[in-house]
């Protein structure tokens, strides 16, 4: 590239510099592009935890039925307000999956030490979580 614009006529000096804005324009580029994946990364890291808690701490263990409608509640504002900033689609599946699994278990949990009031989530949060 730099031999072909000193073909044309231009100098040394006037190619490096053109060679240098193009790297400089390609790393800010690619830096860029890094600290978006890193930030969905972060986001997918957070929610993740999030889930993780709420299946270890609030299903796996002897459930309350009060302690888990209010942790359901708090697990499904939480991902419903931060899976926006997840834009990757392979990602952003495994979340909403591993997310629909826990309350599909959080569910059964509660069916299984309460009455049955159904398969929606949020009968449960309306009755044992506010």
């Amino acid at each position: 590239m730099i031999g072909n614009l000193l073909a044309s006529g231009m100098n040394r000096r006037s190619a490096y510099w053109i060679a240098i804005a193009i790297l400089l324009c390609s790393t800010g580029f690619f830096a860029w592009r890094y600290l978006a994946v890193e930030r969905q990364l972060v986001a997918a890291s957070f929610i993740r935890h999030q889930i993780e808690t709420t299946q270890q701490g609030y299903i796996d263990s002897a459930p309350d039925v009060r302690s888990l409608a209010v942790r359901l509640n708090f697990l499904h504002g939480y991902f419903e307000h931060e899976i926006q900033y997840v834009d990757h689609p392979v990602l952003r599946r495994s979340l909403e999956r591993d997310y629909r699994l826990v309350v599909t278990n959080a569910v059964v949990a509660l069916r299984n030490l309460t009455n049955d009031l159904g398969a929606d989530p949020t009968v449960w949060i309306d009755a044992y979580g506010k």
